[in-house]
């Protein structure tokens, strides 16, 4: 894209309120990094997979501003992150006073932190260009990589629940995404095995969403654990039709089979008055993968009306993220140079 027509798309967007959104995240930042994603009273609550959404909003400012403050804040959480991820992938929600926040349970295998946080690493590599970073972190982003891939069944669809697992299509389509994140750290890092896994682990999530693709396109709820055909999932908006939107925005769905889905979904749920903010992001994603500019605006426009009273960091991060979107469509992929066609096997990577 001509560098004249990338300063004519950055000048038409909204500049301030982009501004706005992201010095709410900032006011939700802790001294050590920690993004609080929501607060009462004196307790606040960090939850890794929002504190990943809100980053990845200020990751987004700051590409857009160019305000070093918004890039400091996504670098701090990521350092935040990586800090508290234990050796092998896994990482605890805290609760507790803002300086004296305490892990809450257990950690969980939670695929859909660890997809995000891939992407916030590898986002944070686009816009730092900072090989070394990668270099010094890199056995944690393989810690990281392992716990997505140790979410994901036989057929490849991340798994959830230990007595009655099921597969939800929507952290299935995160799954897919996050290892697009990791490839392109893997690539960055001249890892020929690593990338060589998620070259798999993509294809059996692709077969998967095919089988599971229902008459018209759209997508189940989930997918029991021992069953061979989808379940039907609830039938509100939070079942397929949410689970159909993150098939488009994330999943392996081709450009024909994305229009044709966000049509069938437009139909069975017409109106978006009552979606929450993060219904609405979906949304937008959804739409500006299947070329709908028109339902992308409509559904930013409902965000906008929203977020007013939105306290938490993650609306107006996801606002943010929308709103370059619609604004300049589809998201972009960032390939990463590898030089040679042949790439020769490095040294054993971590384990």
């Amino acid at each position: 894209m001509p560098s004249t027509l990338v300063m004519l798309i950055l000048a038409a967007l909204p500049v301030d309120e982009i501004r706005a959104h992201a010095d709410v995240i900032l006011s939700c930042q802790l001294p050590d990094g920690a993004i609080v994603s929501a607060s009462t009273g004196d307790e606040v609550a960090v939850v890794p997979y929002w504190g990943n959404q809100a980053a990845l909003g200020l990751f987004e400012a700051y590409r857009v501003t160019e305000d070093k403050a918004y890039l400091d804040g996504a670098i701090a959480w990521t350092d935040w992150y990586l800090k508290h991820m234990t050796p092998d992938g896994r990482i605890a929600e805290y609760r507790g006073a803002r300086d004296n926040y305490q892990p809450v349970g257990e950690m969980q295998d939670d695929v859909s932190a660890a997809a995000s946080f891939l992407e916030c690493a590898n986002t944070r590599r686009i816009l730092t260009h900072d090989r070394y970073f990668l270099l010094r972190e890199q056995a944690k982003l393989w810690s990281a990589h392992e716990r997505l891939m140790a979410g994901l069944d036989y057929d490849g669809l991340a798994v959830t629940g230990s007595e009655t697992p099921v597969k939800p299509t929507l952290l299935s389509a995160e799954a897919y995404d996050g290892l697009y994140h990791s490839r392109q750290i893997a690539r960055s890092l001249r890892e020929h095995a690593w990338n060589t896994e998620i070259y798999y682990a993509r294809r059996k999530i692709d077969k998967s969403f095919e089988r599971m693709q229902a008459d018209g396109g759209l997508y189940p709820a989930e997918k029991a654990q021992a069953a061979e055909v989808a379940n039907g999932g609830s039938q509100a908006f939070n079942g397929v039709g949410l689970a159909s939107l993150a098939a488009i925005a994330k999943g392996p769905l081709s450009e024909r089979e994305a229009k044709e889905t966000l049509r069938q979904v437009r139909q069975l749920y017409p109106e978006l008055d009552s979606c929450s903010t993060a219904q609405l992001y979906w949304w937008v994603l959804a739409a500006t993968r299947a070329e709908d500019r028109t339902l992308a605006a409509g559904a930013l426009k409902r965000m906008d009306e929203r977020v007013a009273a939105a306290n938490g960091p993650v609306d107006h991060a996801y606002c943010i993220r929308a709103i370059t979107l619609v604004n300049e469509g589809e998201p972009r992929r960032f390939g990463v140079p590898m030089g040679s066609t042949y790439i020769p096997y490095q040294r054993p990577i971590f384990r």
